[in-house]
């Protein structure tokens, strides 16, 4: 499990399925391998990662207007 906000945890419910070739699975293992940590776990926090960089900037803020 996760924790999110106030280091409640939070349960992992969903799944998401990729096909890779035998090549990008082995580079992914190895990359896993090597920060010690699961090839499931590294190939998330790389996604997640992404996903903020990619959306980063993209998010607007509507501020009331003084009456």
């Amino acid at each position: 499990m996760q924790r999110g906000a106030g280091g409640t945890r939070r349960q992992k419910d969903e799944r998401l399925n990729l096909r890779v070739t035998a090549e990008e699975k082995l580079l992914l293992q190895q990359a896993a391998l090597a920060a010690h940590i699961s090839t499931s776990q590294f190939v998330l926090q790389a996604a997640l990662r992404s996903a903020e960089e990619t959306l980063v900037g993209r998010t607007s803020y509507v501020v009331p207007a003084e009456t």
